[in-house]
């Protein structure tokens, strides 16, 4: 559910172009990707480690992520700015931080997120989930859930990833150095999580979750 770009003069600039990539115009989405392009640059930096750091600073790698995580996701409920720099820029450092620990390429990321998505579907494993065949609104959640997957943490998209392939809590544990009752616990948490997510993205609220974020100064 996109937000609405408002009316008149008084259109947030971010949710008119917002509404113009939802339509189809590449241009608007353009503009997004130059116009907050360097502001994303330092908020990764900022939360990346010295040797991640270095690590993506090698060719232009936050504008490739940026590039890929908006053609998996184009529909951002947010309505400014700060929100929507906020989501994409939260978004782009879980990504990055996932390629960075070899939990999964970035090109892989859509992909995999699919498939993890139709698995908790398929699992009807969440309450606050209808079964798609029952729901008129399907691909909609489908889309709320892919994006949720994008905000949530790479951690949590690792073990719900690992646990819809087979894993047990066990294996999973070992993996990541933890006891199989620690990721139970993480896996059900991450699963709510993810639920609530996918509630804010349909209600239009999830921007405000990163408005402070993405009210961060240039550089």
């Amino acid at each position: 559910m996109l937000a609405s770009p408002g009316m008149g003069s008084q259109a947030d600039p971010t949710a008119v172009l917002l509404a113009r990539w939802a339509r189809g115009d590449d241009a608007a989405r353009n503009e997004l990707l130059v116009r907050d392009l360097q502001w994303v640059r330092a908020y990764v930096h900022r939360r990346l480690g010295d040797q991640v750091r270095r690590w993506c600073e090698t060719g232009d790698l936050v504008q490739e992520v940026m590039l890929r995580m908006m053609a998996y996701a184009p529909r951002f409920p947010v309505a400014t700015k700060h929100q929507w720099r906020g989501l994409v820029g939260r978004i782009t450092l879980n990504a990055i931080r996932g390629a960075a620990r070899g939990l999964r390429a970035l090109e892989d990321v859509p992909e995999r997120l699919t498939t993890l998505v139709e698995s908790i579907v398929g699992d009807h494993a969440g309450k606050a989930f209808a079964r798609p065949d029952a729901n008129a609104e399907a691909g909609e959640e489908l889309a709320n859930l892919r994006l949720g997957l994008l905000v949530l943490g790479v951690e949590d998209q690792l073990i719900l990833e690992l646990h819809f392939q087979g894993s047990t809590d066990a294996e999973i544990g070992e993996r990541l150095g933890r006891n199989g009752n620690a990721v139970r616990t993480r896996r059900a948490r991450a699963l709510n999580k993810l639920f609530e997510l996918s509630e804010e993205i349909r209600a239009g609220t999830i921007g405000r979750r990163f408005e402070g974020e993405g009210a961060a100064p240039e550089g």
